[in-house]
């Protein structure tokens, strides 16, 4: 839910910076920030001692989530 709502709080950031730079670079900026986030997020919850309710990836899933990702580069390469 946070990520979301972090999304939808960058998005007018980023429109104002579109004319600024070239849509890779603020692409990586944007990726940039959510892997910082997450890292932050992480280490809160490491030393909270908390427990990921979270399910981890199977080994039976990864061929999935690998043509996810490959469909997702080669959609972006074809715009």
């Amino acid at each position: 839910m946070l990520a979301a709502v972090l999304f939808g709080f960058n998005a007018p950031f980023s429109k104002l910076l579109i004319n600024e730079l070239s849509p890779l670079f603020l692409a990586t900026l944007l990726y940039l920030g959510a892997g910082i986030g997450m890292t932050v997020l992480t280490f809160f919850n490491q030393n909270r001692k908390l427990e990921s309710k979270e399910a981890g990836l199977t080994k039976k899933e990864m061929p999935y989530v690998m043509l996810m990702i490959s469909l997702n580069i080669h959609h972006r390469h074809d715009h």
